[in-house]
């Protein structure tokens, strides 16, 4: 599994949304939850989304679970896993800056004859799978900072750019995740999207990637499955946030659809 990431729930007092990647399908997803002075004992069942990349035709499989009845400014730890397996335990905190990282040129590391990669079937490059050294930068200020939630304000990874110039919009997925996991698995990352999520070929609007990774808060754009995730509400005891596609829906650039 990789690209463990939260967001917050409809109600961000009481719900978070753990999400995380695996490389193939996988039976009973779920997260074990429980409190540092207590371990891990509840268990959620996570829903399954999928998504096949139009350019590489490669399936990607992201599993959600929505914990609720979360109480305010409680430490909770929580294990993301699945049948037969189960890794990945960390605490998280409730407790906003920004971060944008872009795809890089990449060289494709060959393994020996029999010797698999170690991230399964997403390939290994020479890269340090950041985006840039300031993206790694940003996220180890975030985690200084340890803010509430961290806002990511639009073209998150630029996938979209990536796949007109021969890139795997997949991995550069991935990378993006891999880069940011060890902030968003401590505290919800809360997107809004951008014209760089507008990927040709990936459902009607280009967002069906977007919309596969994240699980977001509903809103009177989740009525329809076309625009699920576009526009985003969020409220917690002080304050309410709102979030829509800065991108106008007829001039895409980068997916060209």
């Amino acid at each position: 599994m990789s690209g463990l990431h939260l967001q917050f729930g409809t109600d961000a007092s009481s719900e978070m949304i753990v999400s995380w990647i695996t490389p193939q399908s996988v039976r009973r997803p779920h997260v074990r939850l429980g409190l540092p002075e207590g371990g891990l004992g509840r268990v959620i069942e996570a829903e399954t989304r999928t998504y096949r990349d139009a350019l590489s035709q490669e399936e990607v499989d992201v599993h959600h679970a929505r914990l609720s009845e979360l109480r305010p400014a409680t430490t909770y730890l929580y294990a993301a896993g699945q049948d037969g397996a189960s890794r990945g335990r960390a605490a998280f905190t409730f407790t906003s800056f920004g971060d944008q990282a872009t795809p890089n040129l990449r060289r494709q590391i060959k393994f020996p004859d029999g010797v698999p990669s170690p991230f399964g079937r997403y390939p290994m490059y020479t890269s340090s799978q950041v985006g840039s050294p300031a993206s790694a930068d940003i996220v180890a200020a975030v985690e200084r900072v340890g803010p509430l939630f961290n806002l990511v304000n639009g073209d998150l990874c630029y996938a979209s750019y990536g796949g007109r110039r021969g890139q795997s919009r997949v991995a550069t997925w991935a990378d993006w995740f891999i880069n940011n996991s060890r902030s968003a698995r401590l505290r919800p990352w809360m997107p809004c999207a951008g014209n760089g999520e507008n990927e040709r070929g990936n459902g009607p609007i280009g967002a069906a990637g977007y919309q596969t990774y994240f699980t977001l808060p509903d809103s009177t754009a989740s009525l329809d499955e076309e625009t699920r995730g576009i526009m985003v509400r969020v409220h917690t005891p002080c304050v309410a946030l709102s979030s829509t596609t800065p991108a106008p829906r007829s001039r895409p650039r980068h997916g060209r659809t």
